[in-house]
């Protein structure tokens, strides 16, 4: 089963960013974009997601939420960590220097993206090893999904530190 993020965790994450990284004051400007963002990876079409998989689906996460402007501040930040924590709680480690990681929220910025080529980008960075070991505890079941989310966006924060340096400037 698809565990999909709430409309508080992935305000949780810009507080967070913003909290981490600068730039602002929390809060939502434009609630549609951010009902937009939750519900694009959501969307069906005879009972079938609209997506093809679980990389698809944190595409729409970034793109929504980087074209939409949900919030005031750090859009690109809570963007790439939404979709990366995302993944993660699904059970998939994507692992991508800082610079690509700035370059693929820089080229959907510019039109050069579209949510395939994300998701391609997602594929082709995903350490399977590391996946593989997080499916198994996340198959376990031992932990709540606070913990699971916790984890997942300490793990995310660690692991992108410098590229939301870097968006942040």
């Amino acid at each position: 089963m698809i565990r999909f993020l709430t409309k508080d965790e992935i305000i949780g994450e810009q507080n967070r960013q913003l909290t981490a990284y600068g730039g602002g004051e929390p809060g939502v400007v434009n609630p549609d974009a951010l009902s937009k963002a939750l519900a694009q990876p959501q969307k069906r079409h005879d009972g079938q997601f609209m997506c093809v998989d679980v990389f698809e689906m944190a595409a729409s996460y970034l793109v929504c939420l980087v074209k939409g402007h949900a919030f005031a501040e750090a859009n690109r930040r809570t963007a790439l960590s939404s979709a990366l924590t995302f993944l993660y709680i699904n059970g998939h480690v994507v692992i991508a220097t800082a610079d690509e990681a700035v370059q693929l929220v820089t080229e959907v910025i510019a039109d050069q993206m579209d949510e395939i080529a994300v998701a391609e980008f997602f594929t082709t960075h995903v350490d399977e090893a590391a996946s593989e070991k997080l499916q198994t505890e996340l198959a376990g079941g031992e932990e709540s999904a606070g913990s699971e989310l916790d984890d997942a966006t300490d793990w995310v924060n660690t692991a992108f530190n410098a590229a939301f340096v870097k968006l942040a400037q």
